[in-house]
């Protein structure tokens, strides 16, 4: 699972949908996840688009638009092998368990609640919450963070570059001067790389490709370097980017991504600046919570570029 919990949500009255999106949005922000819910009101669906999107939960209402059924729905679901877990609800409650048990070789990963909020919520609630642990592993753990932190090592190359085209001549050769230093303790590599920062084609993304020696830690030193100079003159710096960002990564992503990715199967702790951190659901959490805060710091940087 990524940041984004994804739902397919089939009801006819669209009134009662934002109602209850806005309060089932609440459990997945206990979570620090992203709830992504896609609408459908019965008419003119393709089931195609199950097999083109990998939903995490559908929620079903059985009396849908033009008198179509939540049922034959289902059967059409399962029809085609999909097996995502579904909410079966509805006002008529004696109909709607009537209505699956006429298809019972669909009844397997179907849930059934009555549509009153309450009871709507607490089964959405327990069902949302037994996929996320179910998820929450750590080979999945790993993945996300790994996955994430190498979008993120992109991302900062991309907007190192962006700044890099804002800044006057003067401004650029502090850059270089960084660089250098960082270089210098790449010894084998240092005469080709200085010769190339010096060059009139010089390009921040081209330099980190043809030379593979800067890795995130100097990027982020690079960034804080450029951001603090735009600080200075006032000039395009977003307001709410710390000008920390390395020591800020490092907390919140850097020191994880190391230890997940020396873990051996059967680990359930890590340990981060000398504490042994418990492999749970409040770890899970918490990286959560962490790489969305570095993903809003890159997201508000990416914005000056446009």
């Amino acid at each position: 699972m990524n940041l984004k919990f994804k739902i397919l949500w089939f009801e006819d009255e669209k009134v009662w949908f934002e109602m209850e999106k806005t309060l089932i949005q609440t459990i997945f922000d206990e979570h620090e996840l992203i709830a992504d819910i896609s609408y459908r009101d019965g008419e003119n669906f393709d089931i195609s688009e199950l097999t083109s999107n990998d939903y995490d939960l559908i929620f079903m209402d059985y009396k849908l638009a033009s008198d179509k059924t939540g049922d034959s729905i289902i059967e059409e679901i399962r029809g085609i092998h999909v097996l995502t877990d579904i909410l079966f609800y509805s006002s008529d409650e004696e109909n709607m368990l009537s209505s699956i048990k006429s298809r019972m070789k669909i009844i397997e990963g179907v849930y059934f609640a009555k549509r009153d909020v309450q009871q709507f919520e607490d089964k959405a609630k327990r069902i949302i919450e037994k996929i996320i642990k179910r998820s929450e592993d750590i080979v999945n753990l790993r993945g996300f963070v790994l996955d994430n932190t190498s979008g993120f090592e992109t991302r900062v190359i991309s907007i190192i570059d962006g700044y890099w085209n804002k800044l006057e001549a003067l401004d650029k050769e502090k850059i270089y001067d960084t660089l250098r230093r960082q270089v210098a303790d790449k010894r084998e590599k240092c005469d080709s790389a200085t010769s190339y920062i010096s060059s009139s084609d010089f390009s921040f993304s081209g330099f980190n490709s043809r030379f593979h020696i800067i890795g995130m830690t100097e990027r982020l030193c690079i960034l804080q370097r450029i951001l603090s100079i735009f600080k200075e003159k006032a000039q395009y710096f977003e307001e709410g980017v710390p000008l920390n960002i390395e020591s800020i990564y490092m907390e919140k992503i850097g020191t994880y991504r190391n230890k997940l990715s020396h873990i051996k199967s059967g680990d359930n702790t890590i340990q981060v600046k000398g504490k042994d951190i418990i492999i749970d659901q409040n770890l899970h959490r918490l990286l959560r919570k962490n790489i969305k805060e570095i993903d809003s710091i890159l997201e508000k940087l990416e914005a000056v570029m446009k």
